[in-house]
């Protein structure tokens, strides 16, 4: 209404044009009478020229029906001077069928510019009432795809009850939401925006028809429960009548209010919807590619499909904490498979970056993002987790196959001299590459402590422009470093009026994957600063329960329905397990086993490295490794930061990222030794390695020469 009368003011009311005339039916008895007082003919208002059409006169308490317009009529009455309120009508004898009366109000229609929502809305309407043809004659080409989805056209149904939330709806967009093949979290998110909505609004009908546009503008990205500067916009809002203006009921208003502090994270809208589905877009890439092959169904239906058991144990799975930091879960089947899933997306998240071309979005005042190439370290230790969490594709296996510090190193060499214009030594090219993985060997990892990330600041916190889409540069720097479970379940409740980015993050995660947590489970509890501050000291040495709270007792701590972290059972291993009976690992309580148990998955893999320590002057049996370079680079380099050197069968001497190849895991199939040692004993007579190997059963001789019995029995050596 008001944009009609402001384009009548600046534009001129132009009425005489076809596309601006108002569609109406009238009785032939009051035509008949109306043409007479005006004095004319049924034929002249037929021949009636479009720049001069004929006046036709009514009674004063006469109404013509009009099909169309009435915004106009109204705009029209209050803009137009007394002495000029008309307008151009075409008008129709009353009798038409209903589906004639249809068309022709669509086709005046056609004239305004109509919100993708009004069309929507216009043909699920048609849809559910069975008028067919009406609803093929309209359907936009852009909606075609979209309506015929299995899913999605009956999901956006259930959001029909509230007009006004489709105002920011997108119809160009839905086949780029078809194409993501991420259904089930879009369908997630869809059902999340009913279920806040219905909650505020109290399951009211009512309520739903008086929700207006500003209304769901104000309330859309805000956290009114955690938030207290939110809440006091929305009640000031709400007391000035600026949210739902079209009551002033008062009980609605306090029933609205006591619903706001109901809901948990920000507050969805099918706008955010359609902006959050960027943020997926860069991890959806990364786990597309983890088939390795033709992509069908969706991608939740591919990776579990990829799902083996590799790795798992049963009635358990595994929640990574960091970067090197897994638990063992107490969990069953669905849980292996739903977590696993989980975090491969998590990961994904963190570390797109590195990933694909792709970056946040830019900062004020800070130069524009550039896109990185991709680094093959971080796709090869993205297969090892998927591999660890009990996924098995031809792509895993491939990349898991790759040592990524030779990759990188070969493709520094060639980047320095390009091969179309240098040609290197073949007889030293590869040693040129070792050297560089030397130095790559060298550095030695920064640990650094990470603190929980607040929910809640007193400063400015993010604003609305910063609540949804594609990540800002700054906020995705700082968040990656806690998308993990147990921080998205357990974050800080700190003390502020304003929301952070992680806040942001656990919203969104939450609206497009649901706050599933483990069968049996208790529900989590948010832990405050104050809380997280006492358990400070208990933390260091106990892991924080994985159902997202920390352990009061050790009582606790090994409650099979919590979320918490079982201890490994101590003892020697004296038989490494075959592939078709898995069994956990266990190893020698020491430092290094402690380390080496860190790592070792629950299940072995069918190819696998033992480890042999030494230990009170003997060497002993300790964990298992997958044949996988990273794996086996990364143990050794945490066993040589604790002092322990490593060595292969012959005693030589070897650098963590030799290690192996020096064992020739790629040349057999079954299990390699290497030997690990304190380096003060570096020295000790070589003979000990020798007399550990003679014990061992010799190796058939149709074998590679390095190839080790599954079953082997090391002898102590005193």
């Amino acid at each position: 209404m008001e944009s009609l009368k402001k384009n009548f003011r600046t534009q001129g009311i132009l009425r005489l044009e076809p596309k601006h005339h108002i569609l109406a039916v009238i009785d032939e008895q009051d035509l008949d009478r109306a043409v007479k007082s005006s004095g004319t003919t049924h034929q002249a208002l037929l021949k009636s020229p479009q720049k001069k059409p004929p006046e036709l006169i009514f009674p004063s308490d006469y109404r013509l029906k009009c099909l169309y317009g009435q915004y106009r009529i109204q705009a029209a009455r209050e803009t137009l001077p007394p002495q000029d309120k008309w307008w151009t009508v075409d008008i129709y004898l009353k009798g038409m069928s209903p589906e004639l009366e249809t068309i022709l109000i669509e086709e005046y229609s056609k004239s305004i510019n109509f919100s993708d929502s009004h069309i929507y809305r216009k043909i699920r309407e048609y849809k559910s009432s069975g008028d067919m043809f009406a609803e093929k004659r309209c359907k936009p080409k852009d909606l075609k795809q979209f309506l015929k989805h299995a899913t999605f056209p009956s999901a956006f149904d259930t959001l029909l009850v509230i007009p006004s939330l489709w105002d920011e709806l997108k119809i160009g967009v839905l086949h780029k939401i078809i194409a993501m093949k991420c259904d089930e979290e879009i369908l997630h998110y869809i059902g999340h925006i009913r279920s806040v909505w219905s909650t505020i609004l109290g399951e009211s009908r009512e309520l739903m028809d008086l929700t207006d546009r500003a209304t769901v503008k104000a309330l859309q990205l805000r956290a009114p429960k955690q938030s207290p500067e939110d809440f006091k916009i929305l009640q000031r809002l709400l007391d000035n009548g600026e949210l739902f203006s079209a009551t002033k009921n008062r009980e609605h208003q306090q029933t609205i209010l006591r619903n706001l502090r109901k809901v948990e994270w920000l507050i969805p809208s099918i706008y955010m919807l359609f902006e959050d589905v960027k943020y997926l877009k860069p991890p959806m890439k990364i786990m597309k590619r983890l088939p390795g092959g033709p992509f069908k169904g969706t991608v939740r239906q591919t990776i579990e499909q990829m799902f083996s058991g590799v790795n798992q144990m049963e009635d358990r799975f595994v929640l990574q904490n960091g970067d090197s930091d897994f638990r063992s879960i107490p969990g069953n089947l669905t849980d292996q498979v739903e977590f696993g899933y989980r975090q491969l997306w998590l990961y994904s998240m963190r570390h797109f970056t590195e990933m694909i071309e792709e970056c946040p979005r830019k900062e004020d005042h800070q130069p524009t993002p550039v896109p990185m190439e991709p680094d093959e370290a971080v796709w090869c230790k993205f297969a090892a987790l998927a591999y660890r969490l009990g996924f098995e594709s031809e792509e895993i296996h491939r990349l898991m196959s790759k040592d990524p510090d030779r990759e990188l190193a070969r493709s520094t060499l060639l980047k320095a001299r390009r091969p179309h214009r240098f040609q290197y030594p073949e007889a030293v090219f590869e040693s040129f590459i070792d050297q560089i993985v030397e130095m790559f060997a060298a550095a030695d990892e920064i640990s650094c402590k990470r603190d929980k990330p607040p929910l809640l600041v007193d400063g400015p916190g993010e604003v609305l422009p910063r609540r949804c889409g594609r990540t800002f540069e700054n906020a995705y720097e700082y968040d990656k470093e806690f998308l993990f479970m147990q921080e998205l379940y357990d974050p800080l409740s700190s003390e502020g009026k304003n929301i952070t980015s992680f806040f942001v993050r656990v919203s969104v995660y939450f609206a497009f994957f649901g706050r599933r947590i483990p069968e049996d489970s208790p529900p989590p509890r948010r832990r405050t600063v104050g809380e997280a501050a006492e358990n400070e000291t208990s933390m260091q040495s106990s892991d924080p329960s994985p159902n997202f709270q920390q352990p009061q007792s050790n009582q606790e701590r090994t409650e099979p329905s919590q979320w918490v972290q079982v201890p490994a059972p101590t003892g020697l291993l004296t038989t490494a397990p075959m592939s078709s009976s898995p069994q956990m690992v266990h190893a020698p309580v020491d430092n290094m086993m402690e380390m080496l148990m860190d790592w070792s998955p629950e299940f072995l893999p069918y190819k696998n490295e033992q480890m042999e320590i030494w230990q009170k002057g003997n060497y002993v049996k300790g964990g298992y490794l997958p044949c996988n370079p990273i794996v086996v680079k990364d143990v050794m380099n945490q066993a040589a930061k604790k002092g322990f050197q490593v060595a292969d069968q012959d005693g030589r001497n070897l650098l963590p990222e030799h290690c192996y190849r020096a064992v020739g895991a790629d040349e057999g199939d079954g299990s390699y030794i290497l030997f690990l040692r304190p380096r003060k004993k570096v020295g000790v007579d070589r003979q000990l390695i020798s007399a550990s190997k003679s014990s061992v059963q010799k190796p058939s001789q149709t074998v590679a020469k390095r190839k080790i019995p599954r079953v082997q029995e090391i002898s102590q050596l005193g």
